[in-house]
């Protein structure tokens, strides 16, 4: 344990040295939850307000995150598109708090949200237990997306053209060791690296994103992928088509995706 915090403690000082680190952690991880590209963004058009986004890595089996607090705020939450809260954690997960689904919002932050100023904030997980970081405030939002504008908070999305070949996308469940495994059925559409945007094939070339009721779980470059074991409960999986650069796909005003339920005894 302890060259582990030494090991973790030599790379964040290297990434500071480099300039490529926006946030200063101080008990950055509890058991086997740590917190990764944490950052926060104040709201430009309502005072006090202040989103925060993360990427975490779960080494552990399946847990669940509760809540969260923030000293410098008057009321915190974990804001779902979808609804559910506690967020559903699986084993093995790398997930991220994210405008384009589940994250944190802080609401009644005092005094001047100017970049570089640093916010406590305590995530509070079932099984890790808490884990506390420092957030440090980026540049303003000049317009919100988070969960009021389009499915799951997306405000980028490409329209196709009746003209184009439309892409479909139809999922399938299958019970593995490990968890689970996703399957995606797909028609005129397929997978890249890239994230540039072709300008040949801007409506059939992409990726997809993976939410788990509602949590924005992973980037999906394959027409399978696993989700790792889950707590008992029912879940929703979502997966929405996208282009190279991250717009999703729409066909008359219904973005392409897939949905499945896992249900977990």
């Amino acid at each position: 344990m302890e060259i582990r915090r030494i090991i973790v403690a030599v790379v964040v000082i290297a990434l500071l040295a480099a300039g490529g680190v926006a946030v200063w952690f101080f008990n950055q991880q509890s058991g086997e939850i740590v917190l990764q590209r944490i950052n926060a963004r104040s709201d430009a058009t309502v005072p006090g307000v202040v989103y925060v986004f993360a990427a975490f890595t779960n080494a552990s089996g399946p847990d669940w995150l509760e809540s969260v607090q923030s000293k410098e705020a008057a009321r915190a939450e974990l804001f779902n598109p979808a609804g559910m809260v506690p967020l559903p954690i699986p084993a093995g997960a790398t997930p991220s708090l994210a405008a384009d689904g589940a994250h944190i919002r802080l609401f009644g932050v005092e005094g001047d949200l100017d970049v570089g100023r640093l916010i406590p904030v305590t995530l509070k997980f079932a099984n890790a237990g808490k884990v506390k970081a420092k957030v440090k405030v980026g540049t303003a939002l000049s317009h919100v997306t988070m969960g009021e504008s389009g499915e799951y908070g997306i405000g980028r999305t490409l329209p196709i053209p009746q003209d184009a070949a439309i892409p479909r996308l139809a999922l399938r469940k299958e019970k593995i060791a490990e968890g689970w495994r996703i399957h995606l059925d797909i028609e005129n559409f397929e997978f890249t690296q890239s994230m540039e945007l072709s300008e040949e094939n801007p409506f059939s070339l992409g990726h997809a994103h993976l939410y788990l009721s509602g949590l924005k779980l992973a980037r999906v470059f394959d027409e399978s992928i696993e989700i790792g074991q889950l707590a008992p409960g029912s879940y929703e999986v979502r997966i929405i088509l996208v282009s190279a650069d991250h717009r999703a796909l729409m066909v008359e005003n219904e973005i392409v995706k897939g949905i499945t339920t896992i249900e977990v005894n």
